[in-house]
């Protein structure tokens, strides 16, 4: 039996859209193990996967002055903790070595999030593939960041309009990385990087690709899309180190639905029977930094279906379910948690924050979609524009619009039948497409 080793960024959205793919291997013989931090061993093994613990490097966020100069003042007075960084980075990159020697992989898919492990792995594990779970963030011409929430066309002027955008993400980037590099005195990970792959003969700067979003990319590596072809722009040119391979896997839940049904049992059956409309509504997983704003358009939303009696609003946010604000709409009904991908098919609509797992859940289901992006620096305002520009929906501003803007959307995708059939279904391809003639990892 063949195995084949994930390597995924710590956060369950990622293992979430890779699990089709990983299930497509299992059901072609593959012993499929993923690596992760404890608190998500429940999740991988409930889809009966193996769990394998890592300890993951630790990167240094820089995300503004104030933290720079803090750190600039700790790098400048302890030099113990330089010595620490470097330490601890040594102890990460001997855990994933030995991790994988003990598990012996035939295949060895990373993340792209974590496409340095590529290169300290690649010699030993010469199958070794990058997994991306958003759309491509490497530039490619006409193709916009995915920081732009503008829907594109192929024509000269959006093309100029792309090439200045990643100009302006190249300055960011190199904007952000001097800051960092001043504030920890230029002793930062790609420094420790840089040492380890020297020793093993590797040309660091031979890999690194600055025209990348999120992180810097890898020259030539082989990588995967784990998304439609579909998603992307018409126009979008693949290189001959890169295919998309997108597998829709429902997920095994780690919790007890009945209470959730029987709770909405009388709700679902005024919906068959024609007397009401339903939407769904989910910003994902919250970080501290969009918390605030995604409270706000929450609360903002419920009292939008106020005015909209004949429509009943399901949100989930654990959030505001711990602290419900007072005078919900009757319409309206706030839970901790939601079976999505179940509810999904009894929805009208739903009104997400444009994160890759929501919008193609939605397009399986043949759901009307309503998007606010809500992490402008990630992938949610590029996924939004492509979502429209498919003809799956329309978007919104999450800061800025008010309750009878977002009421007056509601409506408006409610009322258009026209949508149903714009609305591209998403072609998922065969589960024995991945063979050794398309194996990506022989391309380097």
């Amino acid at each position: 039996m063949k195995t084949a080793l994930f390597i995924m960024f710590p956060v369950p959205s990622h293992y979430n859209i890779c699990f089709g793919f990983a299930d497509s291997l299992r059901r072609q013989g593959y012993r499929v193990v993923f690596m992760g931090t404890p608190n998500l061993q429940t999740h991988i093994e409930s889809q009966a996967f193996e769990f394998v613990e890592l300890h993951y490097m630790q990167e240094i966020v820089v995300a503004n002055w104030r933290v720079a100069v803090g750190l600039f003042i700790v790098s400048a007075l302890e030099k113990k903790v330089k010595k620490a960084r470097y330490h601890d980075f040594l102890t990460s990159v001997a855990a994933v070595q030995h991790v994988c020697k003990s598990i012996q992989p035939d295949e060895l898919y990373i993340d792209e999030h974590l496409n340095f492990y590529y290169l300290l792995l690649k010699s030993t594990y010469p199958k070794c593939t990058l997994v991306n779970t958003k759309l491509p963030t490497h530039r490619v011409p006409g193709i916009p960041p995915l920081t732009c929430s503008l829907p594109f066309k192929d024509t000269i002027w959006y093309r100029l309009y792309a090439w200045w955008l990643w100009k302006l993400c190249m300055v960011k980037h190199y904007y952000g990385s001097w800051r960092k590099k001043i504030a920890l005195l230029g002793v930062d990970e790609q420094l420790f990087l840089r040492r380890v792959t020297s020793k093993m003969g590797i040309q660091l700067d031979a890999y690194i690709n600055p025209y990348n979003l999120l992180h810097d990319g890898l020259l030539g590596a082989p990588i995967i899309h784990l998304v439609p072809r579909e998603m992307e722009y018409s126009w979008y040119k693949m290189g001959p180190n890169e295919r998309f391979l997108y597998q829709p896997y429902q997920r095994k839940s780690e919790r007890d639905h009945s209470q959730f049904w029987e709770q909405f049992k009388p709700l679902l059956a005024r919906r068959g029977r024609g007397e009401i409309q339903l939407v769904y509504a989910s910003l994902g997983t919250l970080s501290e930094e969009n918390a605030k704003p995604a409270t706000r358009f929450l609360n903002r939303l419920m009292a939008a279906f106020s005015d909209l009696p004949t429509v009943h609003l399901i949100v989930a946010d654990k959030r505001l379910f711990a602290n419900k604000p007072e005078n919900i709409p009757a319409n309206v009904y706030l839970m901790d948690w939601v079976p999505q991908t179940d509810l999904l098919p009894y929805c009208d609509l739903m009104i997400t924050h444009g994160g890759t797992n929501s919008i193609l859940e939605c397009v399986e289901a043949g759901v009307k979609i309503l998007a606010y992006p809500l992490n402008l620096t990630a992938d949610h305002p590029g996924n939004t524009a492509r979502m429209v520009s498919n003809g799956w929906g329309i978007q919104g501003s999450l800061r800025w619009e008010t309750e009878a803007t977002i009421r007056q959307k509601i409506r408006q995708l409610l009322s258009d039948s026209s949508l149903v059939e714009k609305r591209k279904q998403v072609k998922v391809p065969p589960i024995d497409d991945w063979q050794p003639k398309m194996d990506l990892a022989k391309s380097k």
